[in-house]
């Protein structure tokens, strides 16, 4: 089962602007039979050098977005639940758009890449503690990160991040290798998408 945990990454609270205090608070308010936790960004660095040991120098060398990424993958993998961005807006109670009896529910994204495939956001996705998707996807984003050249050409930055730590790579893992399906049935984050179908959305 899911383990029913809201969990949220930031520098501290008090650097949170307005609005993203408002997604903060409503995430709580929404859902009182959830254990909210607001972790600070560098209180996982111990716990990612315990686990993934063999990549211990390598995450050291990383800052920015790059490191959040392995943070955000790392605070599910520990404590399992749904995990959102702090600028994610709730709509909606969890429980009426995650079945918390499954292992595991991602967040799909309807033809981001222009080829027709699903691609699960690292924005917004849930999976319970330990699960093996999660380690998996950590151990790939440690593989693909490993060649950072394009870390300083903003440029091919955004291009390497997606590829290496990002969408692609977590999508690769979870819709290419294991053919997970199950979505939260938002479908998407850009206002095209919510155009298009407004009344269906949950964040």
């Amino acid at each position: 089962m899911l383990d029913k945990n809201i969990i949220q990454i930031h520098k501290n609270y008090d650097t949170l602007g307005p609005f993203e205090r408002v997604c903060v608070e409503r995430w709580k308010h929404m859902n009182p039979s959830w254990n909210y936790m607001f972790i600070f960004d560098n209180d996982l660095d111990e716990y990612i050098k315990d686990v993934w040991p063999e990549y211990s120098d390598q995450f050291n060398s990383y800052q920015g977005v790059l490191r959040s990424q392995f943070m955000r993958l790392a605070a599910v993998y520990r404590h399992g639940g749904l995990y959102a961005d702090c600028d994610c807006y709730p709509v909606r109670p969890i429980e009426s758009f995650v079945d918390t009896s499954k292992d595991s529910t991602w967040f799909e994204l309807i033809n981001r890449d222009g080829e027709g495939k699903p691609i699960i956001a690292d924005y917004l996705y849930a999976a319970r503690k330990g699960h093996p998707y999660v380690d998996e996807i950590i151990r790939e984003c440690f593989r693909r990160s490993a060649e950072n050249a394009h870390m300083n050409k903003p440029e091919t930055f955004a291009k390497y991040m997606y590829g290496s730590s990002g969408i692609h790579c977590w999508s690769d893992i979870v819709v290419e290798k294991y053919k997970v399906e199950r979505s939260l049935g938002c479908g998407g984050c850009r206002p095209v998408d919510m155009k298009e179908n407004p009344g269906a959305w949950h964040v």
